[in-house]
């Protein structure tokens, strides 16, 4: 005779139906939208008998479920990644004569749009945008007079702002699989991330903790990414984005290049660390950069994207140089043993440039790789 469950019980088992269901959401969505709904009701099946039996088969039932629950993501995401790699296989070997995929965003044929183009520009166009906000709001800001406690919380209030915007873009940019655009932001938000792992900001005020003097951030750097990744990750439930991403850098090895070229704010904020009222000339740098980025995004040839970053960091470079040189000429601050000298200064820029156009370039023998393979791969006529 089968006893019915308490009010109680069926609470719990409404939770625990409920719970499992999450769970099957962080599978692929392939999987879920064939078994979700038949998975789900076998253990909702499988609560009610365990009710009836009790609390302890009930509790080792759901226990059961979370045990198992990693290795059968595991192997549904495997397979997942199998049937995608073979519908892929399948796809190109019926547009063999298809050079690039046409389901690689960043591969898509002509020049990028213009509000995709500007989305690429917006990271070296928000250094001189903010440098004019500065010009008319500092002296504005100079004669009020704000207590410290509301400037550090409104600077901190700042930083989460513009870190959530960054999260945001890039977060678009993996759910659309990578469009050209976006490929500047992840290098930037990769590098900001690690260059912040050994960065102290005391004071620094952020969800009700204040950070220390001398306190780094350590792991924590991390976590603007990790979110935006498992937030995606929730959202789409595959991998294909990371699949795009592979891909169009195989086809077209000028994005791995155009990532690079997205370090290069960095760079100069680097190079220009020691420098005093460095504002005007960073912001045209940040143009010259930005001329580089429009060209590239412009251009359809893989060669004229080529000499469009190469050109961009050259000329960019080549400004900085002949700035900085005239700017250590004779100068010696507290932290010099002797005076600056114009041509030290230029032979270390002109040494360092020819790295970073070795390191921009670098990504080309990935492009004669990829295209001896994908001449062996074409059909041959008879």
């Amino acid at each position: 005779m089968r006893l019915k469950p308490s009010a109680r019980m069926k609470r719990v088992s409404c939770l625990l139906t409920h719970l499992y269901g999450l769970l099957l959401r962080t599978y692929p969505r392939r999987f879920g939208i064939e078994f979700g709904e038949e998975t789900q009701d076998v253990f909702a099946t499988a609560v009610d008998d365990a009710i009836i039996e009790g609390r302890p088969p009930l509790s080792v039932l759901f226990f059961r479920e979370l045990r198992d629950w990693p290795v059968a993501l595991w192997r549904e995401y495997r397979h997942a990644l199998e049937q995608e790699g073979l519908e892929e296989v399948e796809m190109e070997a019926s547009h063999a004569s298809n050079t690039f995929p046409s389901d690689v965003p960043a591969l898509k044929k002509g020049p990028s749009p213009w509000v995709e183009t500007l989305a690429a520009m917006t990271p070296w166009l928000l250094q001189p945008v903010l440098f004019l906000i500065g010009l008319v709001a500092i002296p504005i800001v100079d004669n009020i007079a704000i207590p410290e406690s509301i400037g550090v919380i409104f600077g901190s209030l700042m930083v989460l702002l513009a870190i959530a915007g960054w999260m945001v873009v890039s977060g678009i940019g993996l759910v659309k699989g990578f469009p050209r655009w976006s490929f500047p932001y992840w290098s930037l938000f990769l590098l900001s991330s690690l260059y912040m792992m050994n960065a102290a900001t005391p004071g620094f005020w952020v969800f009700g903790y204040t950070f220390g003097r001398g306190e780094l951030w350590g792991w924590l750097a991390w976590i603007p990414i990790g979110l935006v990744v498992v937030i995606v990750f929730l959202l789409l439930r595959t991998l294909r984005p990371i699949r795009q991403l592979g891909r169009a850098i195989w086809y077209d090895w000028t994005l791995l290049s155009f990532t690079l070229y997205g370090t290069l704010p960095w760079v100069m904020l680097i190079v220009y660390d020691e420098v005093h009222g460095e504002g005007p000339i960073m912001a045209i740098l940040m143009l010259l950069l930005s001329a580089g980025t429009l060209l590239y995004m412009r251009s359809i040839k893989t060669w004229q994207r080529a000499f469009s970053l190469v050109g961009g960091l050259s000329f960019t470079w080549l400004i900085a140089t002949f700035d900085l040189a005239n700017y250590w000429g004779g100068r010696q601050e507290e932290w010099m043993s002797k005076s600056g000298d114009w041509a030290e200064t230029i032979f270390s820029m002109s040494k360092a440039g020819g790295i970073l156009l070795l390191v921009l370039l670098a990504p080309l023998v990935l492009g004669f790789i990829s295209s001896i393979s994908r001449h062996k791969r074409l059909p041959r006529m008879s």
